[in-house]
């Protein structure tokens, strides 16, 4: 590592651990409209606000905020950007407020005049939301800091302790060493507890390693989960709402290295729907897309742990990746979720097929890595497509 690639990364880290800020990059640029229910509203230049500039400027900066929105406790970034949206038809164009109420008791529908739309409300709900980004941020980077110093700790204590543990092995080395090389007569019971003494301080030795390097790995494991969760925000299938392809392939990389030095059991499940494409075929991508949908909230029921890692891997084909957990626990998992899926329902009116999966599932061998993995499942998979479909295989290592 040169020198300059080693000064850039000490000052990131210590400005990480130590909350140092760095100049700003760049300004952030407004999007051109918010997108509701898979279209985008433009409201600028348009209704009541007749193209005025301010009204203008106010909907671009409140449609930038929705745009990059994300789920914060209390608020998920659908519910934000939804809100955005209606504030900005209120506040623009007149349109009532969906909890607003006519004389009538029953939810307004008439064009509010500019001088009566709730101005005062749009800056509290704004105020409000930025506040609890602000402090879900600041938490964030809290924890992670926390975390990043735990990992420093622990990497100073292993030092410090192997440093203590190395002085005293070379002490008794040295007394060895001095034993055999001394004129005197050679003490056979000085030399076997000298002996004696080296050995209990090299499995000592070995022992802490090995305990450091466990409680060292679970720190790694919390931490790689905290911000495993904050990258999948942004790493997420648009029609299923499950991880996407690329968030899959490194969280399995991770996984095989986490477990593997943990040597803990994790399980890789393979799977996708019997003849889907007689369902594109003869009810229209539609309803494939509506059977996908539904596929993947019925997986979300079944593997319902925070490090359960569910995927849309690519067309009808999905992936799970269970931690601690061993192949004959995840086919058991497995058979529950094909029980689950026969009994869905419709996914739309007219689709009035059987719905059926298969299920290929891979224990994590102890020499895998991510493709050989992936491999074993996949041909589970096809074994279970040749046993008849709708059934899990899982094959020996």
């Amino acid at each position: 590592m040169s020198s300059d690639t080693a000064m850039a990364f000490s000052w990131s880290l210590r400005s990480l651990l130590t909350g140092a800020r760095a100049a700003p990059s760049g300004a952030l640029v407004s999007e051109t409209g918010v997108r509701r229910g898979g279209s985008v509203s433009t409201a600028t230049g348009s209704g009541d606000s007749g193209g005025s500039p301010p009204l203008d400027a106010l909907g671009s900066i409140v449609r930038s905020w929705a745009t990059h929105a994300f789920d914060v406790p209390g608020h998920t970034a659908a519910q934000s950007q939804l809100e955005a949206n209606q504030w900005i038809e209120h506040v623009m164009l007149g349109a009532p407020l969906p909890q607003s109420e006519g004389a009538d008791g029953e939810p307004a529908t008439a064009r509010i005049a500019p001088e009566a739309r709730n101005w005062r409300g749009l800056v509290g709900w704004f105020a409000d939301r930025r506040r609890t980004e602000s402090r879900y941020h600041g938490e964030s980077v809290r924890d992670l800091r926390a975390g990043l110093w735990s990992l420093v700790d622990a990497a100073h204590s292993t030092l410090v302790d192997s440093a203590e543990t190395e002085r005293q092995a070379v002490e008794q080395v040295d007394r060895i060493r001095q034993t055999l090389t001394s004129d005197a007569p050679v003490s056979t019971e000085d030399l076997i507890a000298s002996v004696g003494a080296l050995g209990e301080l090299l499995v000592r030795r070995r022992d802490e390693q090995q305990e450091r390097l466990r409680t060292f790995a679970r720190r790694v494991t919390r931490l790689q989960d905290e911000l495993e969760a904050a990258q999948r925000l942004c790493a997420i299938d648009p029609l299923t709402g499950l991880a996407n392809r690329k968030d899959f392939e490194e969280t399995l990389a991770k996984t095989v290295a986490v477990q593997s030095l943990l040597r803990e059991p994790a399980a890789l499940l393979v799977l996708d729907v019997d003849n889907f494409k007689d369902v594109n075929d003869r009810y229209g991508h539609q309803t494939g897309d509506a059977v996908l949908r539904l596929l993947a909230g019925q997986l979300v029921r079944v593997f319902p742990r925070s490090c359960d890692f569910l995927c849309r891997y690519a067309g009808d084909e999905f992936v799970v990746v269970l931690r601690d957990t061993t192949g004959p626990d995840a086919v058991l998992l497995a058979t529950r979720l094909i029980d689950t899926v026969r009994g869905m329902p419709r996914a739309t009116p007219e689709f009035d097929g059987e719905l059926t999966i298969s299920v290929g599932v891979a224990e994590l061998a102890f020499d895998d890595h991510g493709g050989s993995w992936l491999q074993r499942a996949d041909r589970a998979l096809y074994e279970a497509k040749a046993r008849g479909r709708n059934t899990v295989v899982a094959l020996p290592e």
